[in-house]
Protein backbone atom coordinates (compact mmCIF):
# COMPACT_ATOMS: atom_id res chain seq x y z
CA UNK A 1 0.00 0.00 0.00
CA UNK A 2 2.68 2.72 0.69
CA UNK A 3 4.74 1.56 -1.99
CA UNK A 4 1.77 2.36 -4.41
CA UNK A 5 0.77 6.00 -2.32
CA UNK A 6 4.73 6.99 -2.70
CA UNK A 7 4.56 6.33 -6.77
CA UNK A 8 1.43 7.95 -6.98
CA UNK A 9 2.58 10.61 -4.48
CA UNK A 10 5.83 11.19 -6.46
CA UNK A 11 3.85 11.19 -9.90
CA UNK A 12 1.60 14.19 -8.45
CA UNK A 13 4.55 15.80 -7.80
CA UNK A 14 6.07 15.43 -10.84
CA UNK A 15 3.04 16.39 -12.67
CA UNK A 16 2.40 19.73 -10.40
CA UNK A 17 5.98 20.86 -10.90
CA UNK A 18 5.74 20.42 -14.63
CA UNK A 19 2.84 22.49 -14.24
CA UNK A 20 3.62 24.89 -12.19
CA UNK A 21 7.34 25.63 -13.97
CA UNK A 22 5.63 25.72 -17.45
CA UNK A 23 2.58 28.00 -16.73
CA UNK A 24 5.04 30.22 -14.63
CA UNK A 25 7.25 30.62 -17.41
CA UNK A 26 4.79 31.27 -19.96
CA UNK A 27 3.59 34.15 -17.57
CA UNK A 28 6.86 35.52 -17.20
CA UNK A 29 8.58 34.71 -20.46
CA UNK A 30 12.61 35.10 -20.51
CA UNK A 31 11.93 37.90 -17.88
CA UNK A 32 14.43 38.05 -14.70
CA UNK A 33 14.21 33.78 -13.70
CA UNK A 34 15.07 34.67 -10.16
CA UNK A 35 11.60 35.21 -9.08
CA UNK A 36 10.71 32.22 -10.87
CA UNK A 37 13.55 29.94 -9.23
CA UNK A 38 12.24 31.32 -6.17
CA UNK A 39 8.73 29.98 -6.81
CA UNK A 40 9.93 26.61 -7.88
CA UNK A 41 11.70 26.59 -4.53
CA UNK A 42 8.48 26.98 -2.45
CA UNK A 43 6.48 25.08 -4.65
CA UNK A 44 8.99 22.22 -3.98
CA UNK A 45 9.17 23.44 -0.11
CA UNK A 46 5.50 22.66 0.05
CA UNK A 47 5.35 19.69 -2.00
CA UNK A 48 7.88 18.41 0.26
CA UNK A 49 5.87 18.57 3.25
CA UNK A 50 2.71 17.59 1.67
CA UNK A 51 4.18 14.10 0.68
CA UNK A 52 5.35 14.59 4.87
CA UNK A 53 1.89 14.97 5.92
CA UNK A 54 1.15 12.14 3.80
CA UNK A 55 3.22 9.42 4.97
CA UNK A 56 2.59 10.69 8.17
CA UNK A 57 -0.92 9.96 7.58
CA UNK A 58 -0.27 6.66 6.18
CA UNK A 59 1.52 5.50 9.38
CA UNK A 60 -1.14 6.90 11.60
CA UNK A 61 -3.47 4.67 9.37
CA UNK A 62 -1.40 1.44 9.78
CA UNK A 63 -1.16 2.39 13.71
CA UNK A 64 -4.97 2.75 14.15
CA UNK A 65 -6.07 0.20 11.54
CA UNK A 66 -3.45 -2.53 14.06
CA UNK A 67 -5.17 -1.37 17.01
CA UNK A 68 -8.49 -1.43 15.70
CA UNK A 69 -7.26 -5.19 14.85
CA UNK A 70 -6.39 -5.98 18.28
CA UNK A 71 -9.53 -4.60 19.90
CA UNK A 72 -11.48 -6.43 17.45
CA UNK A 73 -9.62 -9.87 18.32
CA UNK A 74 -10.18 -8.54 22.32
CA UNK A 75 -13.21 -8.15 21.79
CA UNK A 76 -14.08 -11.73 20.32
CA UNK A 77 -11.81 -13.82 22.83
CA UNK A 78 -13.91 -11.82 25.52
CA UNK A 79 -17.09 -12.53 24.25
CA UNK A 80 -16.39 -16.08 23.35
CA UNK A 81 -15.63 -16.70 27.20
CA UNK A 82 -18.57 -14.96 28.09
CA UNK A 83 -20.45 -17.42 25.94
CA UNK A 84 -18.71 -20.54 27.61
CA UNK A 85 -18.93 -18.91 31.16
CA UNK A 86 -22.90 -18.74 30.50
CA UNK A 87 -22.85 -22.52 29.15
CA UNK A 88 -21.11 -23.47 32.04
CA UNK A 89 -22.96 -22.13 34.32
CA UNK A 90 -26.49 -23.70 32.42
CA UNK A 91 -24.66 -26.96 32.69
CA UNK A 92 -23.80 -26.89 36.55
CA UNK A 93 -27.51 -25.75 37.30
CA UNK A 94 -28.57 -28.94 35.08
Amino acid sequence: MEGVANRRTRTLVAVILVLVVSGTARAQGSADCNPLERQLDRDKLALTRQQQSIQQGLRDLEEWTKANEEAQRDALLRGARLVADIAVTKLERA
